[in-house]
This record gives C-alpha cells, structure tokens and sequence, in this order.
C-alpha cells in the first residue's frame, strides 16, 4: 500500500481503494481454498500463477495467442475456484 506517490486527495482515495479490494480479494480466495481442502499461501499462488505465459503472435494478418503450460497445482487451484483456463493456442482473427 505504501509507498504512496499521490498529492491530489481523490488520487489517494482511489489508491487506497485498489489497495483495499486487492487485499479483499486476496482474503477472499485464500477462504475459498481453504474451504476446499486446496489451501495454499498467496505468495505460492502468486509465484504459480507468474510461471504462465501468454505470448500473441501476429503473422500475415493473423493474431494468435499461445500460452505455456500450467503447473499441475495451478490446475488444481483453478479447479478449486471455479476457474475456467484458457486454451493453450488461440486463433484471434
């Protein structure tokens, strides 16, 4: 939350705000994993979820999206949440 480079008053507000629903957030999935049996410490969640790639690729006019494969804990968190994962390769237009 802190360092907070803001001087104007609705800026500090609005950054407090986003601090406050990050960390809601935070809390809020923690108790839906742990209700799950699928606990697991938000920085390990935040280290799994920054081995996923996605790269968009354009070529002749086409776009394409691939993304890395998924640590098979990470698969298991999205299952726990509800989460669908997207597809591995993406044909976009």
């Amino acid at each position: 939350i802190r360092p907070v480079y803001h001087w104007n008053t609705d800026r500090i507000k609005a950054h407090f705000a986003i601090c406050f629903l990050a960390l809601s957030l935070i809390r809020y999935t923690e108790v839906l994993l742990k209700n799950k049996d699928e606990y697991i410490p938000i920085e390990q969640l935040h280290q799994l979820l920054d081995m996923v790639k996605i790269v968009n690729i354009t070529s002749k006019g086409e776009n394409y999206q691939i993304r890395t494969d998924m640590p098979q804990s990470l698969v298991m968190i999205y299952r726990a949440l509800g989460v669908s994962r997207s597809k591995i390769f993406v044909h976009l237009s």
